[in-house]
């Protein structure tokens, strides 16, 4: 009742092209050894293991990112993916994340934060190195 009052008053109509469903995404965890292989065979990227600990995929991570309302810092691709929170709490996957994170989003490595705005995860390059 209290729908169709608001929809009334408020002159709402139906969407005909709203898409009610999310679109389909792959989490390595909870696949069998087939499936894995047939996802490998659409994108390479889903070979490249990120995350040793939690099993998580660069093509996971990169899916996280491209999504709709996506992930744009380290925390985010955590969330979405699981990725560093296994036993290793991210020592051997962050660092990883970073890189894929600044390729996607075309950000420098430098720009990429942890969680908030001011939390950048790497606050600039040490000068005898030419490269991050």
């Amino acid at each position: 009742m209290l729908c169709d009052t608001l929809g009334h008053n408020l002159n709402c109509t139906l969407n005909k092209n709203f898409i009610d469903k999310r679109r389909e995404f792959y989490r390595f965890r909870e696949m069998n050894r087939e499936e894995i292989n047939e996802v490998i065979r659409l994108d390479d990227r889903y070979g490249k293991i990120v995350c040793m600990c939690n099993n998580v995929s660069e093509g996971e991570i990169v899916d996280s990112i491209r999504r709709p309302l996506g992930a744009r810092t380290v925390k985010g691709v955590k969330r979405r993916t699981g990725a560093g929170f296994g036993n290793c709490h991210g020592a051997y996957c962050n660092e990883k994340i970073i890189k894929i994170l600044s390729r996607e989003l075309g950000k420098k490595i430098t720009d990429i934060v942890d969680d908030s705005k001011n939390s950048n995860v790497i606050s600039g390059r040490i000068k005898e190195f030419k490269s991050i």
